[in-house]
């Protein structure tokens, strides 16, 4: 490998380090999922780094995607894989639009580059109506503090994946969820348990239907989440069991700082 990603705020801040330059140069990649603000941070930046972003909202609503970003280092280019859309050696706040929910953006290193971070902040934008445009905010990755947050405070935190999804009551908007638990790390109360029926530990979550999340991923994904009047268990925080490995350790919660 030559570059190591690590989790900051979520998925919405990345970091990359190039550890050697190679012939040819390496591209690395970084996921940015239903983000509405972040940063990539580039340490010894050589190459290029290919930023995948995705809209939160509903495929079937209909919108332009855009995504904006600037640095204030120099001697880098920024460009889409569409032809000639693109800007050499930018420093201001440079937009690209698309009418799919998904956008790859390019970030290329002249060979001169002479620092030893470069910092590219984005922002990204929905510019739509229907239903699920105006929810960025349900669908988005928590970040690294609210995680924190709700995996130590919240009523459960538990290791699985998503079985099946139904909707409540005919709404639109919520669906309950039944996930197939891997591991129960903390309820405070029997929301999760032995399914009569088989050998499967099993429960009930409430959660935003429009945010169209991924049932299943291979390692499994940390749900976490709080007890609320009228609406039972709600998911406030999913993230990949992966990703949440290399942020914890034992005394995560001892450090914990809450904002009020």
């Amino acid at each position: 490998m030559n570059s190591e990603s690590n989790i900051i705020e979520g998925m919405c801040t990345w970091s990359v380090r190039t550890k050697e330059r190679t012939v040819p140069a390496s591209v690395y990649t970084v996921n940015f999922f239903a983000c509405q603000s972040g940063q990539l941070t580039w340490e010894n930046p050589y190459g290029a780094v290919q930023m995948t972003f995705k809209s939160g909202v509903p495929q079937e609503t209909k919108g332009t995607y855009q995504v904006c970003i600037s640095s204030k280092n120099n001697g880098f280019d920024i460009f889409t894989r569409n032809e000639g859309n693109g800007v050499k050696d930018f420093t201001s706040e440079v937009c690209f639009s698309s009418e799919k929910k998904k956008m790859i953006i390019y970030v290329e290193s002249k060979n001169d580059v002479n620092t030893n971070k470069a910092v590219f902040v984005y922002r990204t934008v929905f510019l739509g109506n229907g239903h699920g445009s105006l929810r960025p905010k349900d669908c988005r990755v928590c970040s690294r503090q609210e995680l924190i947050k709700s995996f130590c405070s919240g009523d459960f935190a538990v290791h699985g994946n998503v079985k099946s999804v139904s909707t409540i009551g005919g709404s639109e908007n919520r669906g309950e969820a039944v996930v197939v638990v891997k591991r129960i790390l903390h309820q405070t109360t029997n929301i999760f348990q032995n399914s009569s029926d088989t050998s499967e530990i099993l429960g009930n979550v409430n959660f935003p239907l429009y945010c169209h999340w991924k049932k299943h991923v291979k390692r499994g994904y940390l749900f976490t989440g709080n007890l609320k009047i009228g609406e039972g268990p709600v998911v406030l925080c999913r993230i990949k069991f992966g990703l949440w490995r290399r942020l914890y350790h034992k005394n995560i919660c001892d450090s914990m700082i809450i904002k009020t």
